[in-house]
C-alpha cells in the first residue's frame, strides 16, 4: 500500500528480478520501521561498491498500551518516541517504509478467471464488495496477484485481497508525520517477511515447489507465513505470543509480569508447570494452518521442508525442540543479517544477536531498493 495512492502489485514479478547478485537503487535505502506492541525496530541500509551494509539500526522498548491489536492507541506518545530516536541517530533523510500489524488487516485469498491487469483491478474491487463487510469508502484496499494456477479443472488467477480500516492507516500516518518522518510506503508484515527471506536466502528462490513456513513470534500474536519456492503463498495471524507464556506464569506461578518475562526470554520456562500447554496451543495452531492450506486452498499432499522462526519470542528456551517433535519439522532461527557475513567486521555483536528481531524491518527497508 502506498499512502498517496492505492493499486495492486505483482510481488512475484518484482521478485523475479532478484535473481543473481543483489543490487540497489541509490546509496541509501528508506528506513524500514516495524512498530510492534512492545518494541520499535528500525534499520537502514547503504550500498558500498556493490555490497549492502547496515547504515543504522535500533531496537527500543515501547510503553505498554501505545499500540494494541495493531491499532495506535497513543499516537502522541508514539510520535515522541520516534522523534527521540530520529534526533539521536544519524539517519539518511526521513523516508520511511512501515508495516501495519496483521491483527488489524483483513486478508482474503480469492480466485478469478484469467484476465488482463486492467480487468483484474476492476474485478478485485467488485469481489471486495462481497468479501469486506464494511463500506469500501471506509477501508484502504490493495491486492497481490500470485499468478495463475490450476484449481481442479480450471486455470485461475490466485489473488490476495488486503483490506485495512482507513482510521488505522491514518493513525499510523499521523504518528509518523508527527515525529518528522515521511511515510513513503505502508504494507503488511507477511509481505515484508517474504521479502527478507526471498532476497537474502538465495537458494530458496530457485526451489520451485519447496514448501517453507516462517513464524514471527511476537508479543500479543504471531504471524505464520507459507512460502512456495521462496514466494508468498499464504499467511495467518496466530493468537499466541510471548505475553501468553507470561500470563500463564503470572496466573499459575504467582510471579509478577517482569519476572515472568525475564524467565520466558532468559531462563528455562519449560521447567514451569503448565507452560508447555501454551506451546502445545501454538503447535496446534500451526498444524491447523497447514491443514487449511493443504485441503481448503487446493494444495493437497503439500509437505513442508523447513520452518524458520524469528521475532521477540525466538529466544524462548525449549520451545523449538518441542515444536520439532510436535510438527516433525526442524525449526531454524532466521537471522536476516547473515547475508552480511562478508562484512562481519562492520557489525557489532549485539546486531548479530538481535538480527532475528529485525526481519520485518529489514524486509521493509529492502522494498523498492534492492534489484
Amino acid at each position: 500500500m502506498d499512502p498517496a495512492r492505492g493499486g495492486g502489485k505483482d510481488l512475484n514479478r518484482e521478485s523475479d528480478q532478484a535473481g543473481g547478485r543483489l543490487g540497489y537503487k541509490g546509496r541509501y535505502s528508506n528506513i524500514g520501521l516495524d512498530l510492534g506492541s512492545s518494541r520499535i525496530k528500525f534499520i537502514q541500509f547503504r550500498g558500498n561498491r556493490g555490497r549492502i551494509q547496515v547504515h543504522r539500526y535500533g531496537i527500543y522498548w515501547l510503553p505498554g498500551g501505545t499500540i494494541e491489536g495493531g491499532r495506535i492507541v497513543d499516537p502522541v506518545l508514539l510520535a515522541s518516541r520516534l522523534r527521540w530516536f530520529l534526533n539521536r541517530r544519524s539517519l539518511y533523510k526521513n523516508r520511511v517504509n512501515l508495516s501495519i500489524s496483521r491483527q488489524s488487516v483483513i486478508l482474503r485469498q480469492i480466485f478469478l478467471p484469467p484476465m488482463s491487469s486492467r480487468e483484474l483491478a476492476d474485478a478485485v474491487r467488485w469481489e471486495a464488495k462481497k468479501q469486506v463487510m464494511v463500506p469500501l469508502d471506509q477501508v484502504v484496499l490493495d491486492y497481490l496477484s500470485l499468478g495463475e494456477r490450476r484449481v481442479g479443472e480450471r486455470q485461475l488467477i490466485e489473488v490476495v485481497l488486503v483490506s485495512v480500516p482507513k482510521e488505522v492507516v491514518e493513525g499510523y500516518i499521523r504518528a509518523i508525520t508527527g515525529a518528522g518522518f515521511y511515510p513513503a510506503a505502508i504494507e503488511i508484515e507477511p509481505f515484508a517477511l517474504q521479502r527478507s527471506l526471498y532476497y537474502l536466502q538465495e537458494p530458496f528462490r530457485h526451489r520451485e515447489g519447496a514448501g517453507l513456513l516462517m513464524l514471527d513470534l511476537g508479543s500479543e500474536s504471531s504471524t505464520l507465513l507459507v512460502l512456495e519456492g521462496g514466494r508468498y503463498s499464504f499467511s495467518r495471524t496466530i493468537p499466541v505470543g510471548v505475553n501468553h507464556f507470561c500470563r500463564h506464569l503470572v496466573e499459575k506461578g504467582g510471579m509478577d509480569k517482569e519476572m515472568a518475562l525475564r524467565l520466558i526470554l532468559r531462563g528455562d520456562p519449560g521447567s514451569q508447570v503448565g507452560v508447555m500447554e501454551v506451546a502445545g496451543e501454538l503447535a496446534a495452531q500451526i498444524k491447523k494452518t497447514m491443514d487449511y492450506y493443504a485441503h481448503e486452498l487446493g494444495h493437497s499432499g503439500k509437505t513442508f521442508t523447513r520452518l524458520f522462526y524469528c521475532g521477540g519470542g525466538a529466544g524462548i528456551k525449549g520451545l523449538w525442540p518441542f515444536l520439532e517433535r510436535a510438527l516433525g519439522i526442524a525449526p531454524r532461527l532466521f537471522n536476516p543479517l547473515t547475508f552480511l557475513s562478508q562484512e562481519r567486521r562492520l557489525l557489532c555483536s549485539p546486531l548479530q544477536a538481535e538480527g532475528d528481531l529485525l526481519a520485518v524491518a529489514q524486509g521493509l527497508a529492502l522494498r523498492g531498493w534492492v534489484t
